[in-house]
């Protein structure tokens, strides 16, 4: 569904770029921030973090 979409676009734009709703974040990531960060946006958008692991993955694999 396109809600799905634009879910999946914004949390890709968060792992990515680091930059959530409130402007906070870091850097790049990096396999060693790459767990608190999934942890951070599965927080803040209260979603499951396997969720959010599963749509980066699949974000991964389309770049």
């Amino acid at each position: 569904g396109i809600g799905y979409d634009i879910r999946d676009d914004q949390i890709w734009m968060y792992f990515t770029t680091g930059i959530d709703e409130n402007n906070t974040y870091y850097d790049e990531y990096t396999e060693e921030n790459y767990p608190d960060r999934v942890g951070d946006i599965a927080d803040f958008m209260n979603i499951d973090p396997f969720v959010i692991e599963i749509i980066i993955n699949h974000k991964m694999q389309q770049t």
